[in-house]
C-alpha cells in the first residue's frame, strides 16, 4: 500500500509538471523566458514609457524593430534582445523621426549589424534632426525608402510575413505626426495595424483609400491621445487587442480616458506602456494570437 501512494504522488506530481496552468500559477509574474517556437511569429510590445518600440521575430529566425523609443530608454531594448540572444537585426522600420520613435537607433547601430533601414518616402517633414543617410552609410546599413502601396517582405517562410505600406499618403508639412509610416503586417489570418503616431488627418486619408483596415491588434496612433483614433476608425480596424504606447507620469495628456473608454466599449482588451513589466510577447501561429506579459524588468 505504501508503494502504492507513492506512485500515486509521482504522477500526481509529473501531471501537475505538465499542465502547469493547473496549479493556479500566475505566470505573468514568471521572469522573462524568451519565446522562440519554429512557426510561429512574434511582436514585441516593449515598455519604453511614453515612446514606441517593437521587435518582430519571424519563423525563419529573422528578427526586426518597429521604432526605437527614446535614447535614454534604449537599455530596456537592449535587455530584452539580449533575452532573446538577438545579436543581428534584419531591418529597423522607422514610423518619423520625432525622439521618442528614434533615439535608440545609433545604439542599435553600434551595438549590432543592422542591414536595412526603412522609412517612408514622402516624409521630409519629421526627420530634420536626423540624418540617417549618415547614420546608415557610417555603419553600412541600407536606407530604404518606401511609400503607401508598397510592400516589405519580412519573411518567406511557409507562411509569408508581410509588412504593407498604408501611408502616409499626402504630405502633412504642417504636423509631423501625420507623416507617419503607417503598416499593416500579416501572417497568415493574423494582422497587426501599427499607426506610428498618425492622428485624425492620416486617419482619414488611409480610411478614404478603401484600404482593408480590420486588424487583429491594433497600435493606436500618438500614445493613445484624443487626438487619433476616432471611433469611425476604430470600429473599422475592430481591434481585439489594442496597445497603447502612452504613460501618464510622462505625458499626462497620452492614455486619454476618451480613447480607453471606447475601446472598452468595444470589448477590446488594452495594454499601455506603465508598470514594470519589459515586454508582451503576441504569440501568432497564423490562426490565432496569444499575448504573454513578462513581468520582470532590470534595466533602467
Amino acid at each position: 500500500m505504501k508503494n502504492i501512494k507513492i506512485l500515486l504522488t509521482i504522477m500526481l506530481t509529473v501531471i501537475l509538471m505538465l499542465t502547469g496552468c493547473s496549479s493556479g500559477k500566475d505566470t505573468s509574474k514568471e521572469e522573462f523566458k524568451p519565446v522562440a517556437k519554429k512557426d510561429y511569429l512574434s511582436v514585441s510590445f516593449i515598455n519604453v514609457g511614453k515612446g514606441d518600440a517593437f521587435l518582430i521575430s519571424t519563423p525563419d529566425g529573422k528578427n526586426y524593430m518597429i521604432d526605437t523609443g527614446k535614447k535614454d530608454k534604449y537599455p530596456v531594448i537592449k535587455q530584452l534582445l539580449q533575452e532573446k540572444g538577438i545579436n543581428k537585426l534584419d531591418g529597423i522600420l522607422l514610423s518619423h523621426g520625432h525622439k521618442d520613435h528614434i533615439g535608440g537607433v545609433q545604439y542599435l547601430l553600434e551595438d549590432m549589424k543592422v542591414d536595412s533601414i526603412y522609412v517612408s518616402e514622402l516624409d521630409t517633414v519629421s526627420y530634420k534632426k536626423a540624418n540617417l543617410e549618415d547614420l546608415a552609410s557610417k555603419y553600412n546599413s541600407t536606407l530604404k525608402k518606401v511609400k503607401a502601396g508598397d510592400e516589405i517582405i519580412l519573411s518567406e517562410s511557409e507562411i509569408p510575413v508581410k509588412a504593407e505600406v498604408l501611408g502616409p499618403i499626402s504630405l502633412d508639412s504642417t504636423e509631423a505626426n501625420n507623416n507617419s509610416m503607417v503598416l499593416k503586417i500579416t501572417y497568415g489570418d493574423n494582422s497587426f495595424l501599427m499607426m506610428g503616431d498618425a492622428q485624425f488627418l492620416e486617419e482619414m486619408d488611409i480610411f478614404k483609400s478603401g484600404t482593408a483596415l480590420d486588424a487583429d491588434v491594433l497600435k493606436t496612433g500618438h500614445h493613445g491621445k484624443d487626438d487619433a483614433s476616432s471611433q469611425g476608425f476604430l470600429s473599422a480596424v475592430n481591434p481585439k487587442y489594442a496597445i497603447l504606447t502612452g504613460n501618464k507620469e510622462e505625458d499626462s495628456n497620452s492614455l486619454s480616458n476618451k480613447i480607453i473608454g471606447r475601446l472598452q466599449a468595444m470589448k477590446t482588451e488594452i495594454f499601455v506602456s506603465e508598470g514594470d513589466f519589459l515586454a508582451v510577447d503576441f504569440i501568432c501561429d497564423g490562426k490565432t494570437i496569444t499575448p504573454v506579459k513578462f513581468s520582470k524588468i532590470q534595466a533602467k
